[in-house]
């Protein structure tokens, strides 16, 4: 039997853009709306919203997300999309079978849910979608957990985090190439990330000072 599961990531409620990253702007459709059309592709599907995250208000990330893409499809927007193509009555289904995440705390986490949540559920495939920027992280963290043959895909959705397109997302790979003797810069950048927050300011004034000394 082949089903698949459709896993929106969620994003803090304190973020910036909030809106236009998880439901849309104008025209183009956020994370949630983007994994609900998608999730109308398949016969047999399971749509989960991401994360278990409890905000400041004390509403979890998953479940404001759920209220909020219902309020979506109250518009005539989300009927013009579903019009042409997907049944309305059927996305309004799937929407209230959705599976809202109470567990989840960070992207890492999510695959993990979204994975066993695959076992239980008997769906062979599993799709990510996220924002563009976000999702080379989803699925470096799907590539990493073990997924028992479970066939993972990304669904980007139209609009990008806190405005960052994808080209803000650096990829430090491993040196591969027989012509490029250059070292790994992976652990370094590791350290980096590890420098507690109050001090990454300082820390990225003293790295700009020695990448002038190599002119870059």
């Amino acid at each position: 039997m082949n089903k698949a599961l459709v896993w929106v990531h969620g994003c803090s409620l304190q973020a910036d853009g909030w809106q236009d990253s998880v439901i849309g702007v104008g025209k183009k459709l956020g994370r949630a709306p983007c994994g609900l059309r998608l999730s109308c592709e398949f016969d047999k599907v399971l749509l989960v919203l991401g994360s278990g995250v409890i905000a400041r208000n004390g509403i979890r990330e998953s479940a404001y997300t759920h209220q909020k893409l219902g309020e979506w499809l109250g518009t005539p927007a989300a009927r013009s999309v579903f019009a042409s193509r997907y049944s309305f009555d059927e996305a309004k289904r799937i929407y209230e079978q959705a599976h809202i995440d109470t567990v989840s705390q960070n992207t890492a986490e999510e695959i993990s849910t979204a994975l066993s949540l695959c076992y239980t559920y008997g769906c062979n495939a599993l799709w990510l979608v996220s924002s563009p920027a976000h999702m080379p992280r989803c699925l470096n963290e799907a590539l990493k957990a073990k997924h028992g043959g479970i066939r993972i895909y990304a669904a980007p959705s139209e609009t990008n985090t806190h405005n960052f397109a994808p080209e803000y997302t650096v990829i430090v790979e491993y040196p591969h190439r027989g012509d490029d003797p250059s070292p790994y810069m992976g652990g370094h950048v590791r350290r980096m990330l590890r420098v507690p927050p109050s001090e990454r300011v300082t820390m990225l004034q003293d790295l700009d000072v020695l990448l002038r000394a190599y002119h870059v």
